[in-house]
């Protein structure tokens, strides 16, 4: 009976149904209908067959303009309905083409006093970082009015966690979003969809004046205008108590922004040469980045060498994780495999 069912779930994931709005941003290589079904498995053992009627339910498009609320690792938010860069939360509760970068994350915000996320979207790394500290202040940019007003309407009652409007860059003043189909690929710097009129600063003008206020980590998600903030940044980068940077670096977005990858580590390299860049393997493990290949896509962090011990904190502290989910996830697949002596359910 059981195989019958799942086949059946592995045929219903695969329906246009599914699949018209399970199309995602960027580079998510995953399989999307083989992992809706292994998670309506993992809701049957754990709950029983009538467990998923709820989750499924709550996958149909409900029309242009509607949203839903969405249960995640981080609690239950908003989410628009129409927008396919939040199908990943929608679906899995949590972002699985980021998984590892969301633990180094994670760790690195435990320690961090003072943190920033540029492009915060719907607010998954910033609500994240600032339920995981209460004690941080935690400062989020969102130009995109939709995606803004998610933001806040998810978030507001999180004290410290501070909501700017914004967008982060080279220059103060006006600028042009371009809004594209999956509004996680909105840019300031390519022609991705319709404009609108917004305001950005840098992280400069922002914190110049800030005495006394050290920024220990900061999340950067510009869709190809990277180097623009980076360039805004200088005087931080600089700075002794420089932080530590998470970085998405892709080939395209930045050619087609009229810059290339190494431009990113040439510009730190100038600005503080103890600096170093790790791309982070599939396994966890930091690998240093020298020179970027090509075609590349991946988020990088950049680590100033006054902050190396934190980072390698956080790359034991990830290490652990991942290898106890490998020895859980062995322990049970050995539990209900018969012909390894388990018992099957």
């Amino acid at each position: 009976m059981r195989p019958l069912v799942f086949r059946v779930l592995s045929i219903l994931a695969r329906s246009p149904l599914f699949t018209r709005k399970i199309g995602v941003q960027r580079n998510f290589h995953l399989h999307i209908p083989t992992m809706l079904t292994k998670r309506c498995k993992r809701l049957v053992q754990k709950k029983g067959f009538l467990s998923i009627v709820s989750y499924l339910t709550r996958l149909v498009p409900m029309g242009k303009g509607s949203f839903l609320v969405a249960k995640t690792d981080i609690g239950r938010i908003e989410l628009p309905i129409d927008d396919r860069s939040a199908t990943p939360l929608i679906i899995f509760g949590y972002l699985p083409h980021e998984d590892i970068e969301t633990l180094y994350l994670y760790m690195l915000g435990l320690h961090s006093r003072t943190i920033v996320d540029i492009g915060a979207q719907y607010g998954w790394y910033c609500g994240l970082l600032a339920q995981q500290n209460p004690s941080a202040q935690v400062i989020a940019f969102e130009p995109d009015p939709q995606s803004y007003e998610y933001l806040h309407r998810n978030f507001s009652h999180l004290r410290n966690l501070i909501r700017r409007s914004e967008a982060i860059s080279s220059r103060v003043g006006a600028a042009t979003l371009c809004i594209a189909p999956a509004r996680g690929l909105n840019s300031l710097v390519r022609q991705v969809g319709p404009c609108i009129a917004v305001q950005r600063t840098t992280l400069d003008t922002l914190f110049r004046s800030s005495e006394g206020k050290t920024i220990d980590l900061v999340k950067c998600d510009v869709e190809g205008g990277e180097v623009d903030v980076l360039i805004g940044a200088r005087n931080l980068i600089r700075d002794k108590d420089a932080p530590i940077w998470m970085i998405e670096v892709v080939d395209r977005y930045l050619r087609e922004a009229g810059r290339k990858p190494d431009d990113i580590i040439e510009l730190l390299t100038s600005l503080s040469e103890g600096t170093f860049c790790y791309e982070i393997s599939p396994s966890g493990t930091p690998q240093r980045v020298m020179r970027f290949r090509p075609g590349v896509h991946a988020n990088i962090f950049v680590v100033p060498s006054d902050r190396r011990f934190e980072f390698e904190r956080a790359a034991i502290a990830v290490e652990r994780i991942l290898n106890y989910r490998k020895r859980w996830r062995i322990g049970a697949k050995s539990e209900n495999d018969p012909d390894r002596g388990g018992t099957s359910s």
